[in-house]
């Protein structure tokens, strides 16, 4: 059935997220040789679980990244997907600043 198929979803995407959660250090040393889009995959990622912790560093370091590549296609994302954490109720929650990166992001865009 579709409730299912939603649930085992669900619950693999969760898998994914906690073995990121717990690697954090691994990651974190092999950084340099991530993509843009890896490094904003697993910030997503993690902020989807509420590890708050690294979300805003790993943000930070995908666009730093995203504009050494030259990949003006994900800048505008990383800094929509940004600033969207800005919003949420969380550590992170700062409307200033995910206003900044939402308008950041159009300008890019």
């Amino acid at each position: 059935s579709p409730d299912d198929y939603f649930a085992m979803q669900s619950s693999y995407q969760y898998l994914i997220f906690s073995e990121l959660y717990q690697n954090t250090a691994l990651i974190d040393s092999e950084i340099n040789n991530l993509k843009s889009n890896e490094i904003y995959a697993m910030a997503s990622s993690l902020f989807m679980i509420g590890e708050f912790n690294n979300v805003e560093k790993y943000y930070k370091l995908a666009l730093e990244k995203a504009k050494l590549e030259n990949s003006d296609r994900i800048i505008p994302v990383i800094l929509r997907e940004f600033g969207n954490a800005y919003f949420y109720d969380s550590p992170m929650h700062s409307v200033e600043k995910g206003r900044i990166s939402y308008n950041t992001s159009l300008r890019n865009a």
